[in-house]
């Protein structure tokens, strides 16, 4: 990370971005377990500075979409690591430099909801390319993080006041979700997999005995 000025950084850290100088994976993971790694999360970022690809590698994955907003490269990352053997490459020392500055789009100040609708375009494109393309491995956990992101306590702050008011706010949103998107509420996918969201999600027993 080369910080340029501390307007940047400041705004950089107050949009709740990784403090981490080093921007990379965090360990190795073989190419065929990349895909599933970045869905789940947890294993740091991958970085397309100094990315290098083969021409056929855009052939099956394509081009970024310039119809997101935002995670554009994220996005399109995760359609190479499904169709391509793609290396993190060196994670113990730097290979390149990336700038935070006052002008960072990333960081940009956006509200809660903002953040989430973004994520949220980034994923329903996700699976949507997917199911084009015949990747039915990936499918149910793509859409349990678009049911996780249109349940988000984040969605309904203010309006929480009770765990049992809290479930009518999920399923709302969740609702609210379909209705501009009916091609979901037809897939089974996504009746499979609510039915394993709504599971693990604690009773009001478990959630008074966790407070």
């Amino acid at each position: 990370m080369h910080i340029e000025d501390s307007e940047g950084l400041e705004r950089w850290n107050s949009a709740g971005k990784p403090p981490n100088i080093i921007k990379t994976m965090t360990t190795e993971i073989p190419p065929e377990k990349l895909a599933d790694a970045l869905l789940n999360g947890g294993y740091g970022h991958f970085s397309i500075d100094g990315l290098s690809i083969i021409k056929s590698v855009l052939e099956k994955a394509g081009l970024m979409r310039e119809d997101l907003p935002l995670h554009q490269d994220t996005e399109w990352i995760l359609r190479i690591a499904m169709t391509s053997q793609l290396f993190p490459g060196n994670l113990s020392e730097p290979v390149t430099r990336w700038r935070v500055h006052s002008q960072n789009r990333i960081s940009a100040p956006r509200n809660s909801l903002r953040k989430l609708d973004a994520r949220l375009r980034m994923w329903e494109g996700l699976y949507d390319w997917c199911r084009q393309k015949g990747l039915e491995q990936y499918r149910s956990t793509i859409m349990l993080r678009m049911i996780e992101n249109a349940a988000s306590k984040q969605r309904f702050e203010g309006k929480d006041r009770g765990k049992l008011n809290r479930r009518l706010l999920r399923v709302t949103h969740i609702a609210s979700w379909l209705l501009p998107h009916p091609r979901y509420a037809l897939d089974r996918c996504f009746w499979q997999t609510l039915g394993e969201f709504v599971s693990a999600q604690p009773t009001p027993v478990q959630e008074s005995k966790r407070l």
